[in-house]
């Protein structure tokens, strides 16, 4: 696990998500977060600006879906939403990440996993930033932790 460029050492507790997610995007990190211990333990509360492909299931365990968002209107939301963590959980390696770019702006840490277009961007943006291991995708546990430190 690799924290670069945190302000300080706040608690993580809000952690926003953000865009259309599916399986590839990481709607099972985000469900398997949000139903985990370790999360209620830690006090993680999750939000997803956008919408998945099963609402449902992630309001069931716990998570704030806000619905669509208008790109013009996405860093007001952030700024608005003043999340700890922003959290991007695709698990596949994108050649390019639309909402990397707002969310890198927003001065915010923001969490992927280390492959593709998500971290190669952000490590040449030099953001504030938390590069995951791809293992923990699976291990919503570890996941939770690591992303509460």
């Amino acid at each position: 696990l690799r924290r670069v460029g945190a302000a300080d050492a706040t608690a993580v507790r809000q952690v926003l998500v953000i865009g259309a997610l599916s399986p590839i995007k990481g709607l099972q990190v985000l469900l398997g977060l949000a139903r985990s211990r370790a999360a209620a333990d830690l006090g993680l509360h999750f939000t997803l600006l956008g919408h998945s492909s099963d609402d449902a299931a992630l309001r069931a365990a716990g998570v704030q879906v806000l619905g669509r968002y208008e790109d013009k209107t996405l860093a007001g939301r952030i700024a608005e939403l003043a999340p700890d963590l922003i959290l991007l959980p695709s698990v596949w390696p994108e050649t390019f990440c639309y909402v990397l770019t707002t969310a890198a702006e927003s001065g915010r840490p923001v969490a992927v996993f280390n492959l593709g277009a998500q971290a190669r961007r952000l490590k040449e943006a030099k953001a504030p930033a938390v590069y995951l291991p791809i293992e923990l995708a699976g291990q919503p546990e570890l996941l939770a932790r690591a992303l509460a430190a």
